[in-house]
């Protein structure tokens, strides 16, 4: 009995493993407020820790953050402009160049 829920799992596995991708592969746009949303899934704590430190260095120069959440490998960013509750410009300037990180992240050599 313990062979057949060994090789089950041995299967269930090896069916499922792929690689991991973006829960939401571009930004969304959510009400009350109105925000940018998006969410990016990395494959290493090291990774994580440079898309992070990154994405707050950027945040620095430009005087204009987001709300960042890390579960996991996975980091959701929210951005809008809080003294109108809306998007603007800068927030999607933000969603942009937040998007480039991520690239770049993606292709540090380790």
């Amino acid at each position: 009995m313990r062979d057949y829920f060994l090789d089950n799992a041995r299967k269930s596995l090896n069916e499922n493993c792929g690689p991991v991708v973006p829960t939401r592969a571009t930004w969304e746009v959510f009400q009350s407020p109105e925000r940018l949303s998006r969410v990016y899934v990395l494959d290493s704590k090291s990774r994580l820790a440079d898309f992070i430190s990154e994405v707050l260095s950027f945040e620095a120069r430009i005087n204009h953050s987001g709300t960042i959440k890390i579960s996991g490998n996975e980091v959701t960013i929210e951005v809008y402009t809080h003294d109108i509750n809306r998007i603007t410009n800068l927030d999607r300037e933000y969603a942009e160049s937040v998007d480039a990180i991520y690239y770049d992240v993606s292709q540090y050599g380790y």
